[in-house]
C-alpha cells in the first residue's frame, strides 16, 4: 500500500501542470484531485483497519483544519445559493485530507524525503513553462491562467526549491539550482507584486531557519537568491511596478476590500455562506473601484468574482468564526515548524523543513493579495507542504497500534466516498465548463446556442452559461425564450446589473409588461447608481411612454456618468429637437456624430421633419 501512497502523493505534486484544453484552467484539475484523494483516503481506510506503526499523536494542526473546514460546511445554510459553495469546500476538504493522510503516515518518512526533488523538478517546469510562454509572445500564466496566480505559484515553490539547494545528492542538488532560477524568472515575466512579496517572506524564513541553526551555507544560497530576486526586480521593474498604472490596482484592492469589510460588519458571526462573494458583493462596490475597473472596458459591466484576497474572501464568506480558524491553521503550522527546525538532526532534515515552511508561509502571504483559497494548485501545495513537514521533522518515534475502532475506520471510507462524488461532481461541471468555453469561442449565434444550452444540460446552476444564452437568443430575434434565460441567471444571481438590463430589454423587444422592465431597470439603479446603461434604459422606457422630461433627465443623468456615451446625446438631442430646443439639440447631435452615430439615420426614423428644417441640414449633406 506504502508504494500506491507514494504514487498518489506525486500525482498529486505534479497537479499544477495538469489542464485540459478547452476548458478552464481548473476545470479537470479539481476533479482529477479528488479523484487521487479518494484513493488515498482508501489506502487510509486500509491502513486503519490493520495493525502497524502509525505516528505519534495529537494532530493539533489536523484538528485546526478539519475546523476550518467544518466552518465552511456551517456557513452553507446562510449562502443565498448553495450551490456556489461546493467547489470552495471541496478545495479545502481535498486539501485538508491530503494533510490527514500523509500525517497518518501512508508514506514513511524515507519515502518523504524522496519526494523532494520531484519538488524541484515541479519548480523547473513550471518556471519553463512560463518563460515558454512570454518567449512566444504570450502571458506568462504557466498553467493557472492569471500572472498573478503563475506568480503565486512561483513564489510557494521557490523558498523550497533553493533550501533543496543544500539538501540531498549532488544531481538533487543541482536540479534545485536550476529550478530556483527558472521560478526566479518566472516571478519576474510574471509581474506579480504579491508573488514577488511573498518569494522574499519565503526566502527570509529559509535564510533565518538555516541561519538560527548555524547552518551558513544553506542561509548564503537564500540570501543569494533573495538578493538576486529584489536586485533583478529593482534593475528592470522598479518603474514598472512604481507607475501610476500599477499603484492605482493597489487603490482597486483596497475600495475592494473595503467594500468587504462592510460584507463582514453586515454579517460578522458566519458571513454570507462559502461561495457567495461573487453573488453578494454588487450592492456594497463602490464607485471608485468600478471606474478603475471599468477603466479599459467602459462600455461593459465586469462583474468581480472574488476578493482579491484569501483572507478578506474567508471573511467575507465565513464570518469572524471562519478568520479565526484560518488564524489557526497559520499559528499551529508556524508552532509545529519551528519545533520541527528546532529539534532537526542534520542538514538533510533541516534544509527541506526550511523551505517546505518557507513555501507554506509564501503562500499565506500571496492569500493576501489574491484569492488562492479558490485555486486548485496554490491551496493543495500548501497542505502537501504542511503535511510532508509533519512527515519529516516530528522527532517523536512511531508506535505500534492495533487494529483502530470501527469509528476511526469509517471516517477515511466516507470521507474517501465523498471525494469520488466530488469527483464526479466537479467532472461534470468540467464538461459543462469546457462547453461553455467552445461556445464562447465561436461568433456564430447559433452554435453559441448549442454549447450554452449543452453547458446548461450538465451545470443548470451556471449563471454565465443562462445570461450567454440570453444574448445568443436574443441576437436571432427571439426575446421571449432571451427574457426567460435571463430571469433563470437572474434567479440564481439576483444582483447581476447587466443580466438586469439584459433582461428588461428582453421583455421591452418582446411585447412584454413595462412594469416588469421598468422594475428590473430600477433595480440595476439601485445596485449600481454609478452604470450609465442602466439610466439610458430607463429613459428609453420613459421615453416609449411618452413621458420626455423624464426621459430627458433620464439621458441626461447616463450622459454625467459617461460622457462619452454616444446613444444618450443622440436619444437627448431628439428630444431636444421635439421640444423645439435647437441650440441644445445641434449640441447633442453634434457630440453624437463625433461618437460614430448615423444622425441623419436617427433623424429620419424619429423626426422625419427635421429634414426640411434648416437648422438640422448639415446632418443630412
Amino acid at each position: 500500500m506504502r508504494r500506491a501512497a507514494l504514487i498518489l502523493v506525486t500525482l498529486l505534486l505534479a497537479c499544477p501542470l495538469f489542464a485540459w484544453p478547452g476548458g478552464g484552467f481548473d476545470a479537470f484539475r479539481l476533479p482529477a484531485v479528488l479523484f487521487l484523494t479518494a484513493g488515498l483516503l482508501g489506502i487510509c481506510f486500509l491502513r486503519s483497519a490493520r495493525e502497524g506503526e502509525h505516528p505519534p499523536g495529537p494532530a493539533p494542526l489536523r484538528t485546526a483544519g478539519l475546523l476550518l473546514l467544518g466552518i465552511q460546511i456551517l456557513s452553507v445554510p446562510f449562502a443565498a445559493h448553495r450551490v456556489d459553495a461546493v467547489v470552495p469546500i471541496l478545495i479545502l476538504f481535498a486539501g485538508v485530507s491530503i494533510y490527514a493522510a500523509l500525517r497518518s503516515g501512508v508514506i514513511s518518512r524515507d519515502e518523504a524525503a524522496g519526494l523532494l526533488p520531484l519538488l524541484s523538478g515541479l519548480g523547473l517546469l513550471v518556471g519553463s513553462i512560463g518563460i515558454g510562454q512570454r518567449l512566444l509572445g504570450q502571458q506568462a500564466v504557466v498553467l493557472e491562467g492569471n500572472r498573478n496566480y503563475s506568480g503565486a505559484l512561483a513564489s510557494i515553490l521557490l523558498p523550497a526549491t533553493v533550501a533543496f539547494i543544500r539538501a540531498g545528492r549532488p544531481a538533487a542538488r543541482v536540479l534545485a539550482g536550476a529550478a530556483s532560477a527558472s521560478l526566479i524568472a518566472l516571478l519576474l515575466l510574471s509581474e506579480s507584486r504579491a508573488g514577488f512579496l511573498a518569494a522574499c517572506v519565503g526566502l527570509l524564513i529559509v535564510g533565518a531557519a538555516l541561519g538560527f541553526r548555524r547552518q551558513g551555507r544553506g542561509a548564503m544560497a537564500a540570501a543569494v537568491a533573495l538578493l538576486l530576486l529584489v536586485g533583478l526586480a529593482g534593475a528592470f521593474q522598479a518603474g514598472l511596478q512604481l507607475s501610476k498604472e500599477r499603484m492605482e490596482t493597489a487603490g482597486f484592492r483596497l475600495d475592494l476590500w473595503r467594500s468587504g469589510l462592510q460584507m463582514l460588519r453586515a454579517r460578522p458571526v458566519l458571513g454570507w455562506g462559502a461561495g457567495s462573494f461573487a453573488a453578494e458583493y454588487p450592492p456594497f462596490r463602490s464607485e471608485a473601484e468600478f471606474r478603475y475597473s471599468h477603466k479599459h472596458a467602459p462600455d461593459a459591466f465586469l462583474e468581480v468574482e472574488d476578493a482579491h484576497s484569501s483572507w478578506v474572501q474567508t471573511a467575507v464568506e465565513t464570518g469572524a468564526a471562519g478568520v479565526l480558524a484560518l488564524l489557526l491553521v497559520a499559528y499551529v503550522a508556524a508552532r509545529l515548524w519551528r519545533y520541527y527546525v528546532v529539534h532537526a538532526p542534520d542538514e538533510e532534515r533541516l534544509a527541506p523543513l526550511a523551505g517546505l515552511g518557507g513555501g507554506a508561509a509564501a503562500y499565506l502571504v500571496a492569500g493576501l493579495f489574491n484569492t488562492l483559497t479558490l485555486k486548485t494548485s496554490p491551496t493543495l501545495l500548501f497542505w502537501i507542504f504542511l503535511g510532508l513537514l509533519a512527515v519529516l521533522g516530528d522527532p517523536r518515534p512511531w508506535r505500534r497500534s492495533g487494529r483502530a475502532g470501527e469509528g476511526k475506520v469509517a471516517v477515511p471510507a466516507a470521507a474517501a466516498i465523498i471525494a469520488l462524488f466530488g469527483a464526479l461532481w466537479t467532472a461534470n461541471t468540467g464538461l459543462a465548463e469546457a462547453a461553455f468555453q467552445e461556445g464562447m469561442r465561436t461568433t456564430d449565434a447559433k452554435v453559441r446556442e448549442a454549447r450554452m444550452r449543452e453547458s446548461l444540460d450538465k451545470n443548470p446552476y451556471s449563471t454565465q452559461s443562462h445570461y450567454q444564452l440570453a444574448l445568443a437568443l436574443s441576437s436571432q430575434g427571439r426575446f421571449n425564450g432571451a427574457a426567460e434565460e435571463a430571469r433563470d441567471a437572474l434567479r440564481l444571481q439576483p444582483y447581476r446589473v447587466e443580466v438586469l438590463n439584459h433582461a428588461g430589454i428582453c421583455v421591452l423587444q418582446s411585447g412584454g409588461d413595462a412594469a416588469e422592465a421598468e422594475s428590473l431597470f430600477r433595480r440595476a439603479t439601485d445596485i449600481a447608481p454609478y452604470y450609465y446603461k442602466s439610466w439610458h434604459n430607463l429613459g428609453v422606457l420613459e421615453l416609449r411612454r411618452g413621458r420626455r422630461g423624464e426621459a430627458r433627465r433620464l439621458f441626461s443623468r447616463a450622459i454625467e456618468l459617461n460622457p462619452n456615451h454616444a446613444s444618450g446625446y443622440v436619444n437627448r438631442g431628439i428630444l431636444n429637437v421635439l421640444g423645439g430646443e435647437g441650440e441644445a439639440a445641434l449640441e447633442d447631435l453634434r457630440r453624437a456624430r463625433a461618437l460614430g452615430v448615423d444622425v441623419a439615420g436617427a433623424l429620419r426614423s424619429e423626426v422625419p421633419s427635421a429634414q426640411n428644417d434648416s437648422r438640422y441640414a448639415e446632418f443630412f449633406r
